[in-house]
């Protein structure tokens, strides 16, 4: 196997092992311009980067009870409520 790829490989190793690869995963529950609302991001920080499926990428800008609230900085495709929301894990 190719030195790069094993070193690649043993790196998402180590991440796995020490639980660094997992993220918070939401869903959409409303959608306005420019704005959405994520129910299940419930271990977010303000300004995390959000990826709504793909779809388009935002920042966290309020946190609530059942709810985050994200400022979307760029949009390629339609979000739809029920589209799945990543915590990518950095500002």
């Amino acid at each position: 196997m190719n030195e790069n790829i094993e070193k690649k490989v043993e790196k998402v190793k180590e991440k796995i092992e020490k639980n660094e690869n997992i993220y918070s995963v939401g869903h959409v529950i409303n959608v306005a311009p420019y704005i959405v609302e994520v129910s299940g991001l419930n271990d977010v920080s303000f300004y995390e980067s959000i990826n709504i499926a793909n779809k388009a990428r935002g920042y966290v800008f309020g946190i609530y009870y059942n709810k985050v609230v994200v400022a979307l900085a760029s949009i390629e495709e339609k979000i739809e409520i029920g589209d799945e929301a990543v915590a990518e894990g950095h500002e």
